[in-house]
């Protein structure tokens, strides 16, 4: 025999009993309404994140153009050394740097801030000079000549060259306390040091005689040789290997020592 099935909205009772309601799930607001946080713009990040990229931008441009400059320079000082070489006669090509920058500028203006310069074993005016240190200022140059409108020059003597100069009379030699002489006074020899000054366009020579105690040497007048470039003497100092002279020149024309 079939059992009829409950019609719809009949309750169904089991044993008796009506079935129970089914359970409701309740479901808290906060979760059935979900919502999306945007998150808001922060104009000052992205402006911080320009301004960084701006600046590495900045850095990279001012060292390629650092590097630029540099091997502009390098070229320049190689084509000056070149041409003091040939117009001074050196035995081995000068040092040259170019000092300031940017030098690129200077390139174009023509004109050079500074411009130092050493060449060794220097001859001119039939003397060798061990050294000679130039610093050329306001320098500028052509297709033709390098001219400085003031120079300040530092000339290496050495001894053997200065002994030359002063003569027999007395043997020069140099010591920690500076320059020593020694020669015959009387039939008997003396030594002592001697102080050396620049006098009336010449090195002034005072000996100091220690041995014998009551001996003298009268004092010894060389005449300054003539340094190159039109060089003046200012200043001299004793040295280990002989003289540093100290001078300068104007208007000086570097194809023309």
């Amino acid at each position: 025999m079939t059992t009829p099935l409950p019609l719809a909205g009949a309750t169904l009772k089991i044993h008796g009993r009506p079935s129970p309601t089914p359970a409701t799930l309740h479901v808290p607001a906060s979760i059935r309404t979900r919502r999306t946080l945007a998150v808001p713009d922060d104009p000052a990040g992205d402006s911080g994140r320009i301004l960084i990229g701006l600046l590495m931008t900045a850095a990279l441009l001012l060292g390629v153009s650092a590097v630029v400059d540099r091997v502009a320079a390098h070229f320049a000082e190689k084509a000056i050394a070149v041409r003091l070489k040939s117009a001074v006669a050196t035995k081995t090509e000068p040092s040259v740097t170019i000092t300031g920058w940017p030098f690129l500028t200077q390139l174009v203006a023509h004109r050079l801030d500074e411009v130092d310069v050493t060449t060794e074993d220097f001859a001119a005016h039939g003397v060798t000079f061990a050294r000679v240190d130039l610093e050329l200022y306001d320098a500028w140059r052509t297709s033709t000549t390098i001219t400085s409108a003031r120079v300040v020059a530092t000339v290496d003597l050495a001894l053997a060259e200065l002994q030359r100069l002063a003569g027999s009379q007395v043997t020069l030699s140099t010591a920690r306390d500076g320059l020593h002489v020694a020669g015959t006074a009387g039939g008997q020899k003396i030594s002592g040091t001697a102080t050396i000054t620049v006098v009336a366009g010449k090195l002034h020579l005072v000996p100091h005689i220690s041995s014998p105690a009551k001996a003298s040497l009268p004092a010894i007048d060389v005449a300054i040789p003539t340094l190159p470039w039109g060089v003046a003497v200012t200043g001299v100092a004793v040295t280990a290997t002989g003289l540093k002279l100290q001078g300068t020149a104007h208007d000086v024309d570097l194809m023309k020592p």
